[in-house]
């Protein structure tokens, strides 16, 4: 059936006894339009290599792909109507670089979303509202990363290694600036 999503992650839930509750969950699907109107998220089929909670919406990347569910609506990934794009809507963006751009990591930070690439780190902008069309991709710096190695982020500061063209490891500490 269109639009009906797959080995997509699980839910884990502490119950109030201490013990642990594994279960499916109710992935919502398209209710009108067609894959054109209405287009199936672009994780699907793919492997998923980030979930993250962001601007109130679950976020998924897989591949170069980012994609985030309507707002407050964590397990729909398509939109309410085919007619026109809603603030609230899901957002499905692509990630345009030179180089081969696997999201690696997506990291919350001071308010904005950082991806890491093998290559490249990237942030996500928004111009006015946080929406299917406010948003863009945008390159803030190219360090080559070592995947396996999460940032960390602390305090006012996100840290993260590269790996120089001698193989050596380097700690970077990445700051945001708001007065500049």
């Amino acid at each position: 059936t269109r639009g009906t999503l797959t080995n997509m992650p699980l839910s884990i839930d502490r119950q109030a006894d201490g013990t642990v509750l594994v279960s499916e969950i109710v992935w919502e699907t398209p209710n009108i339009g067609d894959t054109n109107t209405n287009p199936t998220p672009s994780f699907v089929g793919n492997t998923i290599t980030e979930v993250f909670f962001f601007k109130n919406r679950l976020g998924i990347s897989s591949g170069d792909n980012l994609v985030m569910s309507q707002t407050g609506a964590y397990y729909n990934f398509y939109s309410r109507t085919a007619l026109e794009v809603l603030d609230t809507d899901p957002i499905d963006i692509t990630i345009s670089s030179n180089q081969a751009s696997r999201i690696y990591d997506v990291t919350p930070f001071q308010g904005q979303l950082y991806m890491m690439t093998r290559e490249e780190q990237f942030t996500v902008e928004q111009q006015g509202t946080f929406s299917p069309l406010g948003v863009s991709v945008v390159p803030i710096s190219n360090y080559s990363i070592d995947p396996a190695i999460e940032p960390v982020v602390l305090g006012d500061s996100m840290f993260f290694l590269s790996i120089s063209s001698d193989s050596t490891r380097q700690l970077r500490e990445y700051r945001l600036d708001k007065n500049s």
